[in-house]
């Protein structure tokens, strides 16, 4: 019987055949488990335009959803603790918690190349888990008629705010309950250092003398104990709150002008970053994404969606900031480090001062 054999140019195509099968079937199996969806964690003001958001998802094939949540710390809280539902993406993070968030080891690095036209003071996080979308400043916004109306002036120093005529007429949010609260009592520290002669735990005892209205939450201070919101006689014409308020009036309350305006005062620089969840299965498009809130497209959208001030230098402003809050000429810079070490300490310091310990 003649004996059947492959000769050596049949048995490399048959190998070449098995191969080529297997390709394709790895490649269909690829496609097969490519996301289809990028869930991004977003801190309260966070909002996509439908424009932009379309923009996005039919450049990368790709349908984004948003966890929106109260505030950056309950974000992060999720995040960190990997309860509850979680995002390929995280938006929001400032420079409060932004040593928190990096300390957990929950962020996966990443160089976007977006990140070199950004302001070197804004790139805190030497890692690249972190990088910087929005800039925010926490300072006192007043009730211009309330001025008006009583023929003063708006005061033009801290100091000036422990004259007898400004007795309850404050209201802040308690540094050891609210973020806003503690970038506030940070740039008071920084004005006023421990150790000089001035120190700030001096400033605030003298201050506590004009009985403070101090709140839980940074909303409940602006909402109801601000005269220009809360309406009643017994609110403070004075609030600790962000730059961004009076174009936010204009800008949302539809306001021909708004009726508070920002104390020439310092303010305390608050900015935001995006980072991406260590382990997300979308890492590729994530990536994409940190790419595209850096962008100059994007960007330009943060003021009127986010009432926040571009990260991106060069960007243009709308009418309303440029007009009613444009970015504060005096900003008081504390370090991201400098605030996680010192956050327990200063707060129980502030708490023993005012008396509430």
């Amino acid at each position: 019987m003649k004996k059947f054999q492959l000769s050596g140019r049949t048995t490399l195509l048959s190998l070449l055949a098995v191969v080529l099968v297997a390709s394709l079937a790895l490649t269909q199996c690829s496609a097969e488990k490519a996301p289809t969806e990028l869930v991004v964690m977003g801190y309260e003001n966070f909002k996509l335009t439908p424009a932009l958001q379309q923009q996005f998802e039919q450049a990368n094939n790709i349908k984004l959803r948003v966890i929106p949540f109260g505030s950056a710390e309950l974000m992060l809280d999720q995040l960190i603790s990997k309860k509850g539902e979680q995002g390929d993406v995280i938006y929001g993070v400032d420079n409060l918690s932004l040593m928190r968030a990096l300390g957990a080891d929950v962020l996966e690095p990443y160089d976007s190349p977006q990140q070199t036209a950004m302001p070197a003071d804004l790139r805190l996080d030497p890692t690249n888990r972190l990088l910087p979308v929005e800039v925010g400043y926490i300072t006192i916004n007043y009730d211009k008629q309330w001025f008006a109306q009583r023929g003063l002036a708006p005061p033009t120093d801290l100091r000036e705010l422990l004259g007898e005529q400004w007795t309850h007429r404050f209201a802040m949010p308690n540094p050891a309950k609210s973020a806003v609260g503690f970038g506030f009592l940070a740039m008071t520290i920084a004005l006023y250092p421990e150790n000089s002669d001035y120190p700030w735990p001096q400033f605030w005892k003298e201050w506590m003398r004009n009985l403070l209205h101090i709140t839980d939450t940074w909303a409940e201070a602006y909402s109801s104990q601000f005269t220009a919101n809360a309406g009643t006689d017994d609110a403070h014409p004075m609030c600790v709150s962000f730059a961004a308020a009076p174009a936010a009036e204009v800008i949302y309350k539809r306001l021909p002008e708004p009726r508070i305006g920002n104390l020439a005062v310092p303010a305390f620089l608050h900015p935001r970053f995006v980072g991406i969840r260590k382990g997300t299965k979308a890492l590729s498009v994530a990536q994409k994404f940190v790419d595209f809130v850096m962008s100059a497209e994007f960007q330009k959208s943060i003021p009127e969606q986010m009432l926040n001030y571009p990260a991106l230098p060069g960007v243009p402003l709308p009418d309303a900031f440029n007009t009613y809050a444009p970015p504060p000429a005096n900003v008081i810079r504390v370090s991201p480090e400098v605030l996680a070490e010192n956050h327990t300490r200063w707060t129980q310091m502030w708490l023993e001062t005012v008396g509430m310990n």
